[in-house]
């Protein structure tokens, strides 16, 4: 089986040998000399197994494992730590705790070594390879618990030095000096661990890397993506820093921390009167060395960190590697407090969002009440509208509407507001004003957020239409009230009916007609029930038939029948429609109902006393 391995070792011999012997088994082999440059192969052409160092420059093993096992295109790629230096049973359960398949001691055989790499890929091929247990550490335990392994390490080997050079006054001078810088880097991680507002984090990470007098000053400038000043902090040069200052505030990077950015390595200067001599601090750096970093963490530069150091110390490559570890914690400290700043910004938009559109529901919901007048809604909005923005306490409202005005309790003019117009159609009708009565930090528009201007741009036009639909009701309603009174006075009963001679309206006199109320007709509901209980036998057939021919294209229908009232009493009635009509896809039909009782009466009176007469002329004739 053949493998594409990516070796991770900053050693530049053992990083050689262990390529030749993975490539003389055949196996392909991508390597890196640092955990940074490590993730970025992987990310672009994921390998099929992961073996890396710990103790490397700007990411180590530990931390690239964690990168690894928390990047959900690597997480499922096995992680091999392949170590001479952290050996301790420690080491090792910290390693598994970051999700590694396994801890392998240097040396091992090369045969030992590629056979377990290839049962490894093998069982992770075929889902034989159980997944790792990651331990779910918060970013401030595991920097803690990798900072553990690193002291150890360190300490380790300051131990080493002080054994093997006791006699020489040089190394002693570099265990002590190393020991001071430890033990400012322990002050700085247990700051990092419990401080959580940025500018005072700066500042005593500068404090705490020289109060041990492991470094001689330090400064600390954050940038943002253009290069201007964010903000800063110093220790060891108080009122000489004040020109460099407005030097970065101006744009004017020195010399050192141009190079820092453009580069991933410390850069190091043993003599700045020589190298730095126009740099307004190369003064107070006269006889020591300076080292100058970026401050990166996944990829992102957040700024620079600068110190300086006994010129004897400055190459030491110990003191480089404590240097390179600080810088990384405080990114990785500035990196965490980016994320928690973007997760309470986006919980805090998330509320505003709710708190929007909480708003316009209410406002739905008060417009769709039928027991509220126009006047109510209007106040109604107004009093809805302050918990909708950002500072509720301190805004009012103000509604403008047909001469009309409606204000929360609070409300006083403003210079810092948001108003838009209430239209019908293009017609502005109103308006709707929101203002905050004390001054508050400028945002997208003023001290009011884009989404407030969306928002209230939303309420202006919701209100636009249930301005609309209140003059359409109030208009419908008045109009109704009109036919009201003119179907109920009129001598005629007016109905209508559907296609399926279903009773759809009539109107309140058919009980001066029948005797039976409105609400006994619409009891009945289908006319051709009410044909059969209350025509002439001898109408029923007709009156039906003559019914539904209105519905076939025929012409409206007028016929004459007679109807039992409820007292028992015939009467004469003619029923006409006025034609159909289709609404909502169904047919209809409107009519009128006329007591011709009396016109029937004259008309048999006038024929009777015709034929009376019509005898008497005969009768005349004859004789």
């Amino acid at each position: 089986m053949k493998l594409l391995v990516l070796v991770v070792e900053d050693n530049e011999d053992s990083r050689y040998l262990l390529e030749k012997i993975l490539q003389g088994y055949g196996h392909k082999v991508m390597a890196a000399a640092d955990g940074a440059e490590a993730l970025e192969q992987a990310l672009a052409q994921p390998p099929d197994i992961i073996v890396s160092d710990i103790l490397m420059p700007k990411m180590d093993g530990y931390q690239l494992c964690r990168e690894c096992k928390q990047n959900e295109q690597l997480k499922n790629i096995p992680f091999i730590f392949y170590t001479a230096t952290y050996t301790r049973e420690e080491d090792e359960k910290f390693a598994l705790s970051l999700g590694a398949e396994t801890f392998i001691v240097k040396p091992t055989e090369p045969d030992v070594l590629v056979q377990k790499l290839s049962e490894i890929v093998e069982k992770a091929r075929s889902g034989a390879l159980a997944p790792a247990e990651v331990a779910p550490l918060e970013p401030s335990l595991f920097l803690a618990e990798h900072d553990k392994r690193i002291f150890a390490k360190l300490e380790d080997k300051v131990a080493q030095l002080e054994a093997e050079i006791t006699q020489r006054k040089k190394a002693e001078e570099r265990i002590k000096h190393l020991n001071l810088v430890l033990k400012a880097i322990r002050s700085v991680n247990q700051l990092i661990v419990r401080e959580k507002d940025r500018d005072q984090l700066l500042k005593s990470a500068c404090d705490n890397l020289i109060k041990t007098r492991g470094f001689h000053n330090a400064w600390i400038a954050i940038l943002d993506e253009s290069g201007g000043l964010v903000t800063y902090a110093e220790a060891g040069l108080g009122e000489d820093f004040l020109p460099m200052i407005e030097q970065l505030k101006r744009g004017e990077l020195p010399d050192c921390a141009r190079r820092a950015l453009k580069q991933p390595d410390i850069v190091v200067i043993k003599d700045p009167i020589s190298t730095c001599g126009e740099c307004s601090l190369a003064e107070k750096c006269r006889g020591r060395g300076v080292m100058a970093i970026c401050l990166e963490h996944s990829g992102k530069a957040y700024g620079l960190l600068v110190t300086s150091v006994p010129v004897e110390f400055v190459a030491d490559e110990e003191e480089q590697s404590l240097f390179q570890e600080v810088a990384g914690d405080i990114a990785f400290a500035l990196h965490d407090m980016e994320l928690e700043e973007e997760r309470k910004r986006l919980e805090h938009s998330l509320k505003e969002r709710v708190k929007e559109l909480q708003c316009l529901y209410d406002i739905g919901n008060i417009a769709q009440r039928l027991d509220v007048t126009s006047d109510e809604i209007y106040q109604g909005v107004v009093n809805l509208l302050p918990p909708a923005w950002q500072y509720p306490e301190i805004t009012c409202a103000r509604i403008t509407i047909n001469d009309k005005e409606f204000r929360t309790k609070n409300y006083a003019e403003s210079r810092w507001k948001l108003s838009a117009d209430i239209k019908i159609g293009e017609t502005k009708v109103g308006s709707v004003e929101v203002g905050y009565l004390e001054a508050r930090p400028e945002l997208d528009k003023g001290p009011f957020l884009k989404e407030e201007r969306q928002l209230i741009d939303a309420v202006a036009e919701r209100l636009g239409r249930i301005t609309e639909h209140k003059e359409a009701e109030e208009a419908l309603k008045e109009s109704e009230e009109r036919y009201r009174s003119l179907v109920s006075n009129i001598p005629d009963v007016v109905w209508t009916e559907d296609e399926n001679d279903g009773i759809v309206f009539v109107s309140p006199n058919i009980e001066r007609l029948t005797g039976y109320t409105q609400e006994e007709t619409y009891q009945l509901g289908n006319w051709m029930k009410w044909f059969d209980r209350f025509l002439h036998p001898g109408d029923i057939e007709h009156a039906k038939t003559v019914s539904k021919k209105a519905y076939k294209g025929e012409k409206p229908y007028d016929i004459e029948y007679r109807l039992k009232r409820k007292d028992g009493q015939w009467i004469w009635v003619n029923d006409r429609s006025v034609g159909t009509y289709e609404k909502d896809g169904k047919l209809y039909a409107d009519g009128l109902f006329t007591d011709i009782t009396e016109l029937k009466r004259a008309e048999e009176e006038i024929k009777r006393v015709a034929e009376e007469w019509g005898t008497t002329f005969d009768s005349i004739t004859d004789s």
